[in-house]
């Protein structure tokens, strides 16, 4: 296994985050919220409920703009998910984690982490939200 160095890291978050982005990073990111490690086993819900995944577009509003040394990306913005109409196919196991893909069903996991606090659909009319600074994507270790 090779190892990425600070300033590797460094560029690396810059060119696929933010206002300063490469020309060939994603333009929008779909959020999800899955009952476990979306790199394990963790279950994103179907439909069901109403759930859906939640567009943001990848820019200075989402991120800021990145640092040259900056090596962890917080969001800027809130993160809010459709109104449930009633209870997620996931029943009512907590949201543990979250996760960006490039797509807003199926598609190519980019990002994921667990969640600072769980977030539990109990039925209709529940909203899950993020808010601002509840996401960081990081190029430490």
């Amino acid at each position: 296994m090779v190892a990425m160095g600070t300033a590797a890291r460094r560029l690396s978050l810059r060119a696929h985050l933010g206002p300063d982005k490469h020309a060939d990073a994603l333009p929008n990111l779909y959020f999800a919220l899955l009952t476990g490690d979306p790199f394990g086993a963790g279950a994103e819900p179907t439909s069901t409920g109403g759930y859906a995944r939640v567009a943001k577009a990848n820019d200075a509003a989402l991120w800021g703009t990145i640092a040259a040394g900056q090596l962890a990306a917080p969001t800027l913005a809130a993160i809010t998910w459709p109104i449930a109409t009633g209870l997620y196919s996931t029943g009512a196991t907590p949201l543990t984690h979250w996760a960006a893909f490039d797509n807003s069903a199926g598609g190519v996991l980019w990002y994921g982490g667990p969640l600072t606090s769980s977030i539990v659909v109990s039925g209709a009319n529940d909203q899950p939200r993020l808010p601002a600074g509840a996401l960081t994507i990081s190029q430490t270790g």
